[in-house]
C-alpha cells in the first residue's frame, strides 16, 4: 500500500485541528467535581472551503469510465484501504452527494460532509499520482489537502450517539480508513466499533430480518456489513482487542453480492472475508487472554 503520508502538501492553510487523535478532550472544571469530558468548540462545516467545483466535477467524469479504478493501478495493486471503499461507494450517490454539498444552503449533516470529504481526499489522492506535469499534481495535493482537514474537523466533533443508519455506518466505515492509512489505528478502532453496534442494531448481521427487501437493498446492506466486519476483526487483532462482531451472531452467508466497482469483484470479496475470519480465529486462539492461559503446546 502506498502511504498517503508521503504526499502531503507543504500548504500550512490547512493544517490538522489538535486534538484529531483524541477527539474527547479532559476538561478540568472550576469547582470540586472530577473532571468532565466536553467537546472542543464546535466549527460550521458550512464554513470550511471546499476544492473547486470544477476539479470535482472533472473528477467524478473521469470515476464513469469502466474499470476506473484498475486502471489508475496498472503497473501495481490498488491499495486495500482504497479497494474496500469502492466496494461500497456507489458513483451515482456519492455524485449527489457532492452537488448536494455544494449546492445546499443549510448546514450539512456530519454524515454528508465525511463522505464526500473522504471520497474527495482518496480521489485527488489518486489523482495526483497519475497527474501529467508538476504543477497539475501540486493542485491536486492542495484539494487532497483540503479535503482531508475537513474531514479530521468532521472526525474531530463527530456525535458518536448518532443514530444507527445505512449513511452513518457508510460515513463511519470512510473515517475508518482514513485513519488506518493515517496509522491511527485507534481511533479508527473507535469508528469501527460504533459502526459494527449499529449493523447490529440494524439487523445485518441476521438473514431473516432482509427477507422482505428488495435485491438491490438487500445487497447493499450486505456489503456494509461486510466491510465493517472485515475491518473490525483486522483492527482486533492489530489492537489486541476482542472483535465486536463475532462468528456464532452472525447468519449471513459469506458470500457477497457484487461490490459497486469492478474491482474488488464478487470472489475477491469472498475471499477477504474468509481472511478476516481467520484473522478472528488467530487473535481467539492465540492471543486472546482466554488463550494465553493456555499451556504453550496447546496454543
Amino acid at each position: 500500500m502506498q502511504s498517503r503520508s508521503r504526499h502531503r502538501s507543504a500548504c500550512k492553510v490547512w493544517s490538522p485541528r489538535p486534538g484529531f487523535t483524541n477527539p474527547l478532550v479532559e476538561v478540568e472544571s472550576d469547582d470540586d467535581d472530577p473532571p468532565s469530558r466536553k467537546s472542543l468548540p464546535r466549527t460550521n462545516l458550512r464554513e470550511l472551503p471546499l476544492p473547486p467545483m470544477a476539479l470535482v466535477r472533472e473528477q467524478l467524469s473521469q470515476m464513469r469510465r469502466p474499470n476506473w479504478l484498475t486502471s489508475a493501478h496498472l503497473d501495481g495493486p490498488v491499495p486495500v484501504m482504497l479497494a474496500i471503499l469502492y466496494t461500497f461507494i456507489d458513483y451515482e450517490h456519492f455524485a449527489d452527494r457532492c452537488r448536494q454539498l455544494y449546492f445546499v444552503t443549510e448546514t450539512p449533516s456530519e454524515a454528508d460532509f465525511i463522505i464526500v470529504n473522504a471520497g474527495l481526499a482518496y480521489i485527488f489522492f489518486e489523482a495526483s499520482l497519475t497527474a501529467p506535469d508538476s504543477a497539475k499534481k501540486a493542485h491536486y495535493e492542495e484539494c487532497r489537502a483540503m479535503a482531508q482537514n475537513n474531514l479530521e474537523i468532521a472526525l474531530t466533533q463527530l456525535n458518536m450517539m448518532m443514530t444507527a443508519t445505512a449513511e452513518n455506518i457508510e460515513a463511519l466505515l470512510m473515517g475508518a480508513c482514513f485513519c488506518i492509512d493515517e496509522s491511527r489505528a485507534s481511533v479508527a478502532w473507535i469508528l469501527v466499533s460504533r459502526a459494527a453496534h449499529m449493523c447490529r442494531t440494524l439487523g445485518y448481521h441476521q438473514i431473516h430480518t432482509m427477507k422482505d427487501d428488495m435485491p438491490q437493498t438487500k445487497a447493499d446492506k450486505s456489503l456494509l456489513f461486510w466491510c465493517t466486519y472485515m475491518l473490525d476483526k483486522a483492527l482486533s487483532l492489530r489492537l489486541g482487542r476482542a472483535s465486536v462482531l463475532q462468528d456464532y451472531d452472525i447468519s449471513l452467508p459469506h458470500v457477497t453480492p457484487d461490490a459497486k466497482a469492478a474491482y474488488p469483484g464478487k470472489e475477491v470479496m469472498t475471499l477477504w472475508i474468509q481472511h478476516a475470519r481467520v484473522l478472528g480465529r488467530i487473535y481467539e486462539r492465540l492471543y486472546s487472554p482466554g488463550a494465553l492461559r493456555q499451556p504453550e503446546a496447546y496454543r
